[in-house]
């Protein structure tokens, strides 16, 4: 069986990202500098044979997605809510210094990646990290040995480093997940392979990488 590709990148930046908010599953859009980091990325893959487009469909990912699209004009950008972030919750919309400051113990369980911690109201690690596996998996049987874009968030990025390299939910990250990265991987003989990771040598702007989940 031919080898299925995937390009998987993260949305543009939004003023929640900037000012490390937690945004999970609020539907915050692009800012100035998000719109031209998805101009730049959807520049650098004009010259990818893509077979397919897929996305979170909130619109900070969906946006992004649809000007990828512009140089593809033969596909369609497929949206899911299966590709959406981490549902946080009741930390939706906080930073963690906020969080801390009326739950310290909380602050502490989502600092140290406690795997069946769950914000009230949101998604603990397993619970996330089960959805996203199954959602590769659907993807790869649907395009077996094609190549697609698929436009997602910093979470589920984090999470799909971790099912590639086999890093459990809870262990310390050590890899980067910048707005608009490139991450190349590949499935072949049932298995992962990382090609590149969190590639911005497109932006014009290096990218600041700011993570909301994380201290």
């Amino acid at each position: 069986m031919q080898p299925t590709d995937l390009y998987i990148i993260r949305h543009g930046e939004t003023d929640w990202n900037r000012a490390a908010r937690m945004q999970g599953h609020a539907d915050e859009p692009l800012n100035d500098l998000g719109r031209e980091q998805a101009a730049q990325v959807a520049a650098a893959l004009a010259s990818y044979a893509l077979d397919a487009i897929d996305s979170s469909d909130l619109s900070r990912a969906a946006d992004t997605a649809r000007a990828i699209a512009v140089y593809h004009p033969h596909i369609s950008v497929h949206t899911s809510a299966r590709w959406r972030e981490r549902d946080y919750g009741r930390f939706q919309g906080m930073t963690l210094a906020e969080v801390e400051a009326i739950d310290p113990q909380a602050a502490q369980q989502w600092r140290s990646r406690v795997a069946d911690f769950a914000p009230d109201g949101g998604e603990n690690l397993l619970q996330f990290q089960a959805r996203i596996a199954a959602q590769l998996q659907a993807v790869v049987r649907q395009y077996a040995g094609q190549r697609i874009a698929i436009v997602c968030h910093g979470g589920v990025l984090d999470i799909i480093w971790r099912i590639a390299r086999g890093v459990a939910v809870d262990a310390p990250r050590a890899w980067a997940l910048p707005n608009t990265g490139i991450n190349h991987l590949r499935y072949a003989d049932q298995g992962w392979q990382v090609l590149d990771w969190g590639n911005t040598a497109h932006l014009l702007t290096p990218a600041v990488v700011r993570d909301e989940t994380i201290a």
